[in-house]
């Protein structure tokens, strides 16, 4: 059984996170709202963090679904208080704020978790096993993650760097460079359309070793979501709607030559299968969890650096 009191009551709590705690078996739901659409669904509401703290059992544990800007304070309560946390990502929005909330988990001894749901499909173990198996003979890695345009009335719109797509899109590539790797050099060289928040492209070059590394994100014409490893044979092989979190249909093309193969791989909802997995060895791999999610602050501190000095 899971307990799970969702706080942040946006699209994409409604849309993703309660029907993908709804679907498991046995499972139960709280809700820290005041929107009042939102009482006729079975589950236990709250009116607030402190209402929802005070009531609920130890073995709830807290989804923070809110802005960015305001996972820092609400982690905060929540872990001090005894209880674990899944937090949205980007986790925080610096590296202080994340000392913090390691320091209060520590002491406490429960546990946070920053939900990069991707991490859970079968594609992923995939490229894993592929950039192992491969490492050698890789040439450059390339990754595109880019929508047709955003959502409208949720915190991206915001004209600020805490809302901007660099930490809303950005760190899902920079999470999957810091799993595979912890010797790498990221820098953003080019935004498209630099200023205009509803239509900015990021372009991010490095390496992870001597492999190339090309990082395309942001806002485009048409929806790109995929890896491609480049390799020196010239072998090429694109693992397609590589950070979609729905159940779907991904594919794995390799392409050599003129010849082309695709494997077609089946991913579930991989939001339901992140919430499953809450609480599997997690005290465990805290520590090792930790040190990724400093990485991954890191690399975003430095990109909005970039960022500004773009403007200079």
């Amino acid at each position: 059984m899971i307990k799970v009191c969702v706080i942040g009551l946006g699209n994409h709590a409604k849309n993703k996170i309660i029907p993908a705690i709804k679907s498991i078996r046995n499972s139960q739901l709280a809700l820290v709202t005041s929107q009042k659409d939102l009482y006729e669904i079975n589950a236990r509401v709250f009116k607030n963090l402190d209402e929802a703290i005070s009531n609920l059992e130890k073995d709830y544990i807290f989804y923070i679904c809110t802005p960015p800007s305001s996972h820092f304070k609400i982690a905060s309560v929540i872990l001090n208080n005894k209880f674990n946390c899944l937090i949205e990502k980007p986790v925080v929005l610096n590296s202080s704020e994340l000392n913090n909330i390691i320091s209060i988990s520590s002491n406490h001894s429960n546990y946070f978790y920053e939900c990069f749901m991707y991490k859970f499909g079968k594609i992923y173990l995939e490229f894993r096993n592929i950039f192992l198996e491969k490492l050698n003979e890789i040439k450059s890695l390339q990754i595109n993650f880019c929508i047709p345009k955003i959502p409208d009335n949720t915190f991206r719109t915001q004209k600020n760097t805490e809302s901007s797509l660099i930490y809303d899109m950005g760190c899902y590539p920079i999470s999957l460079i810091n799993e595979i790797s912890n010797e790498k050099n990221l820098k953003l060289i080019y935004v498209e359309n630099y200023g205009n928040i509803e239509k900015e492209k990021f372009y991010v070059k490095g390496n992870i070793g001597n492999i190339d590394l090309n990082i395309v994100f942001g806002v485009n014409q048409s929806y790109e979501n995929y890896i491609t490893l480049n390799l020196n044979n010239e072998e090429k092989i694109t693992l397609e709607y590589f950070f979609y979190g729905r159940e779907y249909e991904k594919k794995i093309r390799i392409i050599i030559g003129s010849s082309e193969q695709i494997r077609v791989i089946s991913d579930g909802n991989l939001f339901m299968e992140m919430l499953k997995n809450t609480g599997n060895n997690m005290h465990k791999s805290q520590s090792v969890r930790n040190k990724v999610m400093k990485r991954n602050l890191i690399d975003l501190e430095n990109l909005i650096n970039d960022y500004r000095n773009l403007s200079l």
